[in-house]
């Protein structure tokens, strides 16, 4: 390798660094304390852990453990013609869902 080479070889590990560094600098601080992504955004468990019941979208539902587009639909229409969930047991009153599977969703929904 001639010392030209070693030189180009520098040079482009400089600028990597650069560009690195560039990017961390510049890069919005994804677990920073009240980030909020745009959305849909990365599913984050925070993001997870704050399903409100009342209020939350159909994707919103989809990021829960066990409840895919069909789920997640019936809840949103449930809520349409029910209105506001006054608990999180009335979860169960939604076809397809069991009580069972309302105890496993307890712990990442919320009422608000």
């Amino acid at each position: 390798m001639k010392r030209g080479d070693r030189c180009a070889v520098w040079v482009v590990s400089g600028a990597f660094l650069l560009s690195l560094a560039a990017a961390a600098l510049f890069s919005p601080p994804l677990f920073q304390f009240g980030y909020q992504p745009v959305s849909p955004g990365p599913v984050t468990m925070e993001r997870i852990l704050q399903t409100n019941l009342n209020d939350a979208s159909k994707e919103d539902f989809c990021l829960l453990p066990g409840i895919g587009e069909k789920r997640a639909e019936a809840i949103v229409q449930y809520r349409k013609k029910h209105g506001a969930f006054e608990s999180i047991e009335e979860l169960a009153c939604v076809d397809g869902i069991s009580a069972e599977q309302v105890e496993t969703l307890r712990a990442y929904l919320r009422l608000g």
